[in-house]
C-alpha cells in the first residue's frame, strides 16, 4: 500500500489490487460515511444498451455473497442507516452513513459487493420493474419530460456515447439479462477503476488499515479499455430541435460546450460565475447537466428560459443582451466579487458533511485525479474576476449552440406501470411537506466517468433531432417554465428501494441466486459481528428557544462545522385563507425579504413556498447570519395594497403551476373535504436559526424583532368528523399523469393522550419510511412488487393542542387506483384487529432513532429537522435525546395510538387520475 499527502487530516493511498482509498476522518465524530465511486457511467454503456449503467446501479442492492438477497440493507434501513447509489454520465457511486462505530459493518458490506454481488433472475425482474417505473414517474409522468438532460445532449452531440438517454427505453430495457448486467459490473466495477472514500468519524490510521484488510485481497482485474471517444469538434453551426410539452407554457433550453476543467480550470471557473450572474427568475444557467465538475471533457453548459408568448425570438434576443452587458462589463469587480464570495460560501456549505464531502472527494479524484479540488475550489472561485467573466460571455456570443424548444402541446401517453421511484431518488419538488415521523428522504450523489475510447462508428454520428413527439418529459413542478426545465439530479436509488415491498423476513432470506459474480473468496467476518447500536445519539447542547404554547416560537442552535447560519421561518395564514391567497402572502414575504436582505445579491441563499397554509422561508448566510432584526421588517405591518398587487401576477402563475401536479390538486381537494374538521389554523410563527452564533442573544434578539406583532392566534376549533368515502377528482388530459394516479386519504389528529415518542412510532409502523412499515407489504397486479406509500402527520395544520393532520398516500398504476385505495384503507382499519407486535415497534424504535441522528450530518440538515420539529408544537429541547424516548415508550401506547390514528376515524379520500371506475364515490 503507498500513501501520498492530501490535505489534512486526509490521506491518499492505493492498494495492491490499484484500488484508490481516501481516508478524511477525524476523531469523535459521531457519523462517518463511506463512498465508493466506480468509472462506470451512461457513457460508458455498450452502443444499443442505453439504460444498463443505471440498471446495474440498482441491481447493486440486490444482495452480495455475504449479504444474500438484500439482507445487509435491510438490516441498515431498520437500524436507521442510510445507503443511496447515483448514476450519472461518467462514473456511479454508492454512498453509505453510519453511526462511527458501525463504520467495519459498511466497510464490509461494500468490499462484499465489489468482490461478488448476486444478479438473481427474481432480483433482475425486480429491479427492471422498478427502473421502469422510474422512467415512467420521471419522464413520462412530467410536462417537460427530458429536459434537459435526456434530450438536450442529442441535439449538442453527435456521438452515442454524449448523445444518448442515460435512462434508456422500455424495449431495449427489456432486451437486456443478469448477463449483461454481471458483464457490464465485470468489465467496470474494478479495484483500479475504483475509489474508496472515508470521512467523517474515526482515527485515519485505524480506518485506512480497515479498508485495506477488507478491500485489499479483492482480485485484480485489468483497468476497462474505453467503449467510446468521448472528443468532439465544435459545433459548425447552432443546432435546433423542437418537440412538444403537456404544459401551458413552454420553455427553452439552451447548450453550450465548456472549457474542459481538467485543461482549463480557471476558464470552467468563469464560466461558473458567468452562469450564477446569468441566473435571474425566470432564467436559469449552470455548469453541467446536474453539478459542476461532474462530467470529463465534454460538458455542458445548460441554460434554462421561459417560453414567452411572442416565442423562442424573443427569449433567445433578451438572453444573447443579457450576455452581450455582461461581456460589456455591466458587471463590475464588485458585483462579481459578491457573487463569486457567495459560490465560495455555498461550496463550503455543500461540502461539510461527512456524505456529501465523501461523495465529492471520490468524484474529483475518480474524474480529475484532484481529490484535493474540495477544499481548493473557495479560494480558486474567489479568484476569477470581471475581466475574466467578461471573456466567457464574449465566447459564448460567438459560439455554437444547441437550441431545444419545448412548446405547448399535446404530448404522447407515456407508457404505464408501477409508479413513482423511491425515496432517496430525485424526487419532484412538492408543494405539500413531507409528513412528520416519516423518514427523511436520501437524496443521493452525483455520476460517474466516462471513458476515453475509440468507436470509428462513432465519428460519423449525427444527432436525431426529430425525435417522436412527447417521447421523454422530465419531474417536477415550476413556478415558471425555466424552473420546470432546470437541470434535473442524476438517476439514483437507495436502500429503501431494495427493501421496499418485502418484510423483514423475505429481505433477509437468501434467494438461492441464479448469477452470482464473485472475485474470489470473501476475507472473515469482523472478530466481533457488530449491529448498528440500539440506541442512536441526537444532542444539542448549543440550544436556547423562546415562546410558549401559541406564540412565537424562536430557537436556536450553536453548530461551528461550517462558517454559515441557518434560517428556517414559518408563518402561519389566516384560517380559511384559499391557495392563491397563501401564494399572495408568500410572494409578499419574498418581496421584503429580499428588500431587506438584497435580493440577488444578498450574500447567501432563500427560498420561500407555501406548505399546507403555512409560508415557508428556508435561508442560509455567511457568518455572522442576518441581523434578527430583519424579522420586524419581514412580519411587523400588515400587507399594502400596492403589496399585494405586486404580488398578484407571481402568485397567480404559482398556483397555475401547482394546479398541473395531480398530487398537489389530490390534496387540495382532500382538504376540501374535511373541512371542517380540519384544525383551522397553521399554528404561531416560528424561528429557527442553527450556525455559529450565540443562541442566548440571537433568540433575545429575534424574540424582540417579533413584537409588538400580534403572535398569538385564536384557539383550535373542533369540527366535524370527515365523511367516510372516496371521492374520484377526474383530472382533464392536460394534467393527468399517464403512469400514475395519486391517491390520498387524511383524517384530523386526534388528540393525543400517549407520550409525542408513542405517536411517532404509530405513523413509523404504518407508513413512516421504514422498511417493515405495514404499508410496505401491499400489492396490486400492476404493482406486483410494491408501490410507493406513506403515512404521516402534517405539522402545517397545527393548532396548539398539536393537533394535525393525518394523511395516508400513495403512487399508483392508474389501473390499479381504485384497488389500491381500498387495499390502503382496509390495512388500516386492519391494525384494529391486528396491532402491531412488539417485534415491529422495536424496528420502529431502530428506524426512527437512527434516522433522527442522521440529520446531525450538516448544519442545513439539522436546521431542517429543528424546524420541523418545532412546528409540531413541540418545545425544541424535547427533540435533544428524543431517541432515548422513542427506546424508553410503552408498546401499549404505541399499539392504542395506532389504533386512534388509523383503525377508528373515518377517513376522507380522494383519488386524482384517469381512473377507470366510472364511480364518483367508492366505499
Amino acid at each position: 500500500m503507498t500513501r501520498s499527502p492530501l490535505s489534512a487530516p486526509s490521506q491518499r493511498h492505493v492498494l495492491g489490487n490499484g484500488l484508490r482509498v481516501l481516508v478524511d476522518t477525524v476523531p469523535r465524530e459521531p457519523l462517518t460515511a463511506v463512498a465508493v465511486h466506480y468509472g462506470a457511467g451512461f457513457r460508458s454503456e455498450p452502443r444499443g444498451r442505453a439504460g444498463l449503467a443505471h440498471l446495474v446501479e440498482h441491481m447493486m442492492f440486490e444482495g452480495s455473497e455475504r449479504h444474500p438477497d438484500r439482507a445487509y440493507f435491510a438490516g441498515l434501513l431498520a437500524s436507521g442507516g442510510s445507503a443511496t447509489g447515483t448514476t450519472h454520465q461518467d462514473y456511479t457511486d454508492y454512498v453509505h452513513v453510519v453511526p462511527a462505530h458501525a463504520l467495519e459493518d459498511a466497510l464490509v458490506a461494500e468490499a462484499d459487493r465489489m468482490r461478488a454481488p448476486l444478479f438473481t433472475a427474481r432480483g433482475f425482474a425486480e429491479q427492471l420493474a422498478g427502473v421502469e417505473a422510474e422512467i415512467a414517474a420521471a419522464v413520462h409522468g412530467a410536462p417537460l419530460g427530458g429536459l434537459p438532460w435526456q434530450v438536450l445532449p442529442g441535439v449538442l452531440y453527435d456521438r452515442w456515447a454524449n448523445s444518448h438517454d442515460g435512462y434508456g427505453a422500455s424495449e431495449t430495457l427489456a432486451g437486456l439479462t443478469p448477463d449483461d448486467c454481471a458483464g457490464f459490473f465485470h468489465d467496470h466495477y474494478t479495484p483500479a477503476n475504483a475509489v474508496v472514500t472515508v470521512s467523517g468519524g474515526g482515527e485515519p490510521d485505524h480506518v485506512a488499515g480497515l479498508v485495506a484488510r477488507y478491500f485489499g485481497d479483492i482480485p485484480v482485474r485489468s483497468v476497462p479499455a474505453p467503449h467510446h471517444v468521448l472528443a468532439e469538434p465544435p459545433l459548425a453551426e447552432d443546432r435546433v430541435a423542437v418537440r412538444p410539452a403537456a404544459t401551458r407554457d413552454g420553455a427553452l433550453c439552451l447548450g453550450y460546450r465548456l472549457p474542459d476543467p481538467a485543461a482549463d480550470l480557471d476558464g470552467y471557473l468563469s464560466h461558473l460565475v458567468l452562469a450564477r450572474l446569468l441566473t435571474a427568475p425566470p432564467r436559469n444557467a449552470g455548469c453541467g447537466f446536474f453539478r459542476p465538475f461532474d462530467a470529463v471533457d465534454p460538458d455542458t453548459l445548460v441554460v434554462n428560459l421561459a417560453m414567452p408568448a411572442d416565442g423562442t425570438t424573443a427569449a433567445l434576443s433578451g438572453f444573447e443582451s443579457a450576455l452581450r452587458e455582461v461581456a460589456d462589463g455591466a458587471y463590475g469587480e464588485e458585483e462579481v466579487r459578491r457573487t463569486t464570495g457567495q459560490l465560495a460560501t455555498e461550496h463550503v456549505r455543500d461540502h461539510h458533511g461527512p456524505a456529501a464531502r465523501a461523495a465529492a472527494l471520490g468524484r474529483l479524484e475518480l474524474l480529475f485525479g484532484r481529490a484535493v479540488l474540495v477544499d481548493e475550489l473557495p479560494g480558486r472561485i474567489r479568484a476569477v474576476g470581471a475581466e475574466r467573466v467578461g471573456a466567457a460571455a464574449a465566447s459564448l456570443l460567438t459560439a455554437r449552440r444547441a437550441v431545444l424548444a419545448a412548446v405547448p402541446g399535446r404530448a404522447a401517453a407515456g407508457p404505464t406501470g408501477r409508479p413513482a421511484g423511491p425515496p432517496g431518488e430525485a424526487e419532484p419538488a412538492k408543494t405539500g411537506p413531507r409528513p412528520a415521523g416519516a423518514a427523511p428522504a436520501a437524496v443521493g450523489p452525483a455520476p460517474a466517468e466516462g471513458h476515453v475510447a475509440t468507436d470509428p462508428a462513432d465519428a460519423e454520428e449525427r444527432p436525431d433531432t426529430e425525435r417522436p413527439d412527447g417521447e421523454e418529459r422530465v419531474d417536477g413542478r415550476r413556478a415558471a417554465a425555466a424552473e420546470h426545465a432546470a437541470p434535473d439530479r442524476p438517476v439514483a436509488r437507495s436502500a429503501d428501494a431494495a427493501t421496499r415491498g418485502r418484510s423483514p423476513a423475505e429481505a433477509c432470506a437468501p434467494s438461492g441466486g441464479d448469477r452470482a459474480c464473485s472475485d474470489g473468496p470473501a476475507p472473515p467476518h469482523p472478530a466481533a459481528a457488530r449491529r448498528l447500536p440500539r440506541r442512536a445519539g441526537l444532542r444539542l447542547p448549543g440550544l436556547v428557544e423562546s415562546g410558549g404554547p401559541g406564540e412565537a416560537r424562536v430557537v436556536a442552535v450553536r453548530d461551528s462545522r461550517a462558517p454559515v447560519v441557518e434560517l428556517r421561518l414559518r408563518l402561519p395564514t389566516p384560517p380559511g385563507t384559499p391557495p392563491v391567497r397563501q401564494e399572495h402572502l408568500c410572494q409578499v414575504v419574498t418581496d421584503r425579504w429580499d428588500a431587506q436582505c438584497g435580493g440577488e445579491t444578498a450574500p447567501g441563499g432563500r427560498t420561500v413556498r407555501t406548505e399546507a397554509g403555512t409560508v415557508v422561508v428556508d435561508a442560509w448566510f455567511p457568518v455572522p447570519g442576518p441581523d434578527p432584526a430583519l424579522l420586524a421588517g419581514l412580519l411587523a405591518a400588515t400587507p399594502t395594497a400596492a403589496e399585494w398587487e405586486r404580488a398578484a401576477p407571481r402568485a397567480r402563475a404559482r398556483v397555475a403551476a401547482c394546479a398541473g401536479d395531480p398530487w398537489w390538486l389530490a390534496d387540495q381537494a382532500v382538504r376540501q373535504r374535511l373541512a371542517p374538521g380540519a384544525a383551522s389554523h397553521a399554528g404561531a410563527v416560528t424561528v429557527v436559526a442553527v450556525g455559529d452564533l450565540d443562541p442566548e442573544r440571537w433568540v433575545q434578539a429575534a424574540t424582540g424583532a417579533l413584537r409588538p406583532p400580534a403572535t398569538r392566534l385564536p384557539d383550535r376549533t373542533e369540527g366535524t368528523a370527515p365523511a367516510e368515502g372516496l371521492a374520484l377528482l377526474r383530472l382533464p388530459p392536460a394534467r393527468q399523469t399517464p403512469a400514475v394516479a395519486h391517491v390520498v386519504w387524511a383524517t384530523p389528529e386526534p388528540p393525543r393522550g400517549v407520550p409525542l415518542a408513542a405517536r411517532w412510532l404509530a405513523v413509523a409502523v404504518v407508513g413512516g419510511g421504514q422498511p417493515g412499515a405495514r404499508l410496505a407489504g401491499l400489492r396490486t397486479p400492476g404493482a406486483p412488487h410494491g408501490f410507493t406509500a406513506y403515512a404521516g402527520r402534517l405539522p402545517g395544520l397545527l393548532g396548539p393542542d398539536g393537533g394535525a393532520l393525518v394523511q395516508v398516500g400513495a403512487q399508483l398504476p392508474p389501473q390499479d387506483a381504485v384497488l389500491g385505495a381500498r387495499l390502503i384503507r382496509d390495512a388500516l382499519r386492519r391494525i384494529g384487529e391486528a396491532p402491531p407486535t412488539g417485534a415491529e415497534v422495536d424496528a420502529a424504535r431502530r428506524y426512527c432513532a437512527g434516522q433522527l441522528a442522521l440529520v446531525q450530518s450538516t448544519q442545513r440538515e439539522l436546521a431542517d429537522q429543528v424546524g420541523a420539529w418545532v412546528a409540531t408544537g413541540a418545545r425544541a429541547a424535547e427533540l435533544d435525546g428524543f431517541p432515548d424516548a422513542l427506546h424508553e415508550v410503552a408498546v401499549d401506547d404505541v399499539v392504542r395510538d395506532c389504533a386512534a390514528l388509523f383503525a377508528h376515524p373515518a377517513y376522507a379520500g380522494v383519488l386524482a387520475g384517469a381512473a377507470a371506475d366510472p364511480a364518483e364515490d367508492t366505499p
